[in-house]
C-alpha cells in the first residue's frame, strides 16, 4: 500500500475521532441542561394564593417534566457513555489497521521479491532455450551433412563395387574363353605324349 493510501486511512481515523468527540462534548451540554431545568424547577409566588386544584396540576406538572427531564438525563448519560466508549475504542481499532497496514506491505514487499526471482529465472531459462535452439540447428546441420557425406560415399562405392563385378565377370569371361581355346591343343598335347 502506497504513502496516500496510508495517509488516508490516518485523516479518516483522526476524522472519526474528532466527531466522536465533538458527539459526546453536544451530549453533555444537553445533559447538563436537563440537570439545570431539574434544579430550576418554577416555585409558586407568594403573592397569589391558588386553590389546591391549580397546586395538585402544578404539582402534577412539575411532576411530569421533573420525569422527563430525569428520563432525559438518563438516555443522555447512556448516550455519553456509549460514545465514551466508542471514543476509547478508536486508537484500538487504529492501532489494529496500522498493523494490519504493516503486515500487507511486507506481504507485498516479499511477494515482490518473488516476482523479480521468477523474472530472473525466466530470463536465464529463456536463454538456455534459445542456446540449445541455436545448438540442436547446428546439429541438424551437421548431420544432414554427414548424411549426404555418407549417401555420396555410398553412391562411389557402390559404382565401385559395379565395376569390380564387371571386371570380375569379364575375367571369367576371358578365362573361359582360354579354356574353350586352350582345352583342343591341351587335349591334342596330351594325345602326341601318348603316343610318342
Amino acid at each position: 500500500m502506497d504513502e496516500g493510501a496510508k495517509l488516508s486511512g490516518k485523516r479518516s481515523a483522526k476524522l472519526l475521532l474528532a466527531q466522536q468527540k465533538a458527539s459526546t462534548a453536544d451530549l453533555e451540554r444537553r445533559l447538563q441542561a436537563a440537570q439545570a431545568r431539574l434544579a430550576n424547577q418554577p416555585s409558586q409566588p407568594s403573592q397569589v394564593q391558588p386553590d389546591d386544584r391549580e397546586l395538585a396540576e402544578a404539582l402534577r406538572l412539575s411532576e411530569q417534566e421533573a420525569a422527563e427531564a430525569a428520563g432525559e438525563r438518563d438516555m443522555l448519560r447512556g448516550e455519553l457513555q456509549e460514545a465514551a466508549l466508542a471514543a476509547e475504542a478508536i486508537p484500538r481499532e487504529a492501532a489494529l489497521l496500522v498493523e494490519e497496514l504493516q503486515k500487507t506491505e511486507r506481504a507485498e514487499a516479499f511477494w515482490r521479491k518473488e516476482l523479480e526471482q521468477v523474472q530472473e529465472l525466466r530470463c536465464v531459462l529463456e536463454s538456455s532455450v534459445a542456446r540449445c535452439q541455436e545448438e540442436a540447428a547446428s546439429e541438424a546441420a551437421e548431420s544432414l551433412r554427414l548424411r549426404k557425406y555418407l549417401e555420396d560415399r555410398g553412391c562411389g562405392l557402390s559404382w565401385l563395387r559395379s565395376i569390380a563385378r564387371s571386371h570380375v565377370e569379364d575375367l571369367q569371361g576371358s578365362v573361359t574363353s582360354l579354356d574353350l581355346h586352350l582345352q583342343p591343343a591341351l587335349q591334342a598335347a596330351s594325345l602326341g605324349s601318348n603316343d610318342g
